[in-house]
């Protein structure tokens, strides 16, 4: 079997990387925008040989799975806003449904340049102070944010079988049927 070297996330988890190599887990990444990318193009005569490889938001889930030898379903997601929460609630229904038996879950938003926030500064979907009040009176368009998150999913039952440490439990996930601005 493959030996890899252990990252953060798997420490945390308490997953070794040798036991994910090879099986039936699942990777669904949540990818919002591309700034990398959309930097990169400006100038073709400088692209990376590793430009189409690796950064399509299509590779984000393809190359966690080639590269940690995981051989369940494998996609990114790219559902705007809410791409980690979708990726999330397919990763549960993808172990739900036995079609994996591990998942893991990674999203991202990394803000690089400045072409998104003039996309939305001129339809107003900014905040002029450039803070999110939701749900508040002072709310006047929302506040854009980067970070990056990785969360390794199983069973309940296989992850108290297998000695893993639980830091939560999913009772339930769920999508709108209907967008609301359809």
């Amino acid at each position: 079997m493959r030996k890899f070297q252990l990252i953060s996330c798997y420490l945390a988890a308490g997953i070794p990387l040798d036991e994910l190599a090879g099986s039936n887990t699942s990777v669904y990444t949540g990818n919002l925008g591309k700034d990398y990318h959309d930097t990169l193009s400006r100038d073709p005569e400088v692209l990376p040989p590793s430009f189409v490889t690796g950064n399509l938001t299509a590779m984000g889930a393809n190359r966690l799975s080639h590269f940690y030898d995981l051989r369940g379903p494998s996609m990114p997601i790219d559902t705007a806003c809410s791409s980690g929460l979708v990726s999330l609630h397919l990763a549960v229904q993808s172990i739900r449904s036995g079609e994996s038996d591990a998942s893991i879950v990674g999203a991202a938003s990394v803000l690089l340049n400045p072409d998104m926030f003039v996309s939305l500064s001129t339809v107003g979907f900014l905040g002029a102070g450039g803070r999110c009040y939701a749900w508040d009176a002072r709310a006047e368009g929302y506040g854009r944010g980067e970070g990056v998150a990785t969360l390794i999913l199983k069973s309940l039952d296989d992850a108290l079988r297998d000695g893993h440490h639980v830091y939560g439990v999913i009772k339930e996930t769920g999508l709108n049927r209907k967008h609301p601005l359809s």
